[in-house]
């Protein structure tokens, strides 16, 4: 009877240690996770481009397009590109060290040309960027590619390749890429990607070239109030559609942010640029 109790007890020492260990992987296993939302846009309709008004692209922000390039015959040992001498050409963008985009590849071609409309990006190239392009020869899932030439250009895209401009790069090693730049497209939105947070929202990006951004906001900032309203009092749905009614008409939200006194904020309804 004395065993038997023993083994009960260290039984139920041993089952109450278990569940104290697992409420605390519990506690920490299971963070909160909250709603992520990213506020939606639209175009501009024609009437309101024709009235004007908008603000433009920033300087630094391009829309490049990769058109053509001319591939030399041979590689720069003297041997013929892939097994049938046609080289499989695509275009690198890095900037700053960092790949922000690649083009289609176009097969078995010495002059490829490329559609502007598919390849290209809204890109933001400062004149202390560093953009490198690169030409290279897709040699097969099974074999790294093959770099044709490169070149870096440095000082931001040139004057006379904006506003619907061609950019021709000599690459190192005989190879040429022709570029072609405008200004992006705007769009009609807020520029905000939030997480909903019962009482407050939580910004978590801005983007730069948004109407969110000449209001000021910030990644970090919690808006309390929408219109007057505290977020409390808002459900998830309600709060999209108040920031996703930026596309229409002007909104103002009340912000906290750290290390200073809360204030409120007007986000106009403005064009927004998703350059990257």
């Amino acid at each position: 009877m004395l065993y038997s109790h023993g083994v009960n007890a260290v039984t139920l020492r041993g089952a109450s240690a278990l569940l104290i260990l697992g409420a605390s992987w519990a506690s920490v296993g299971c963070a909160a996770v909250f709603p992520q939302y990213t506020t939606a846009t639209r175009e501009i309709p024609s009437a309101l481009r024709e009235q004007g008004g908008f603000t433009p692209p920033p300087d630094t922000l391009h829309h490049l397009g990769v058109v053509s390039a001319e591939c030399p015959r041979q590689t720069r040992d003297a041997r013929n590109w892939d097994g049938d001498g046609l080289p499989d050409l695509y275009v690198v963008l890095i900037r700053n060290g960092e790949e922000v985009y690649r083009s289609p590849t176009t097969q078995n071609s010495f002059s490829p040309e490329w559609n502007s409309a598919s390849a290209a990006i809204d890109l933001f190239v400062r004149p202390q960027d560093v953009l490198r392009v690169e030409l290279r020869d897709d040699d097969g899932p099974l074999a790294p590619s093959e770099l044709v030439g490169l070149t870096e250009v440095r000082g931001g895209v040139p004057s006379e390749a904006r506003d619907a401009g061609r950019w021709t790069l000599r690459l190192e090693g005989g190879a040429t890429v022709v570029l072609s730049s405008r200004p992006p497209e705007p769009r009609l939105g807020m520029g905000v990607t939030f997480e909903y947070r019962i009482d407050y929202v939580s910004i978590v990006s801005v983007s730069e070239a948004s109407p969110a951004a000449t209001a000021g906001l910030q990644a970090g900032d919690r808006v309390v109030r929408i219109e007057g309203t505290p977020v409390a009092n808002m459900s998830q749905i309600e709060v999209r559609q108040a920031f996703d009614r930026v596309m229409m008409r002007d909104l103002t939200v009340a912000i906290e942010r750290s290390g200073s006194a809360a204030f409120e904020a007007t986000v106009r309804s403005d064009a927004l640029y998703n350059g990257r």
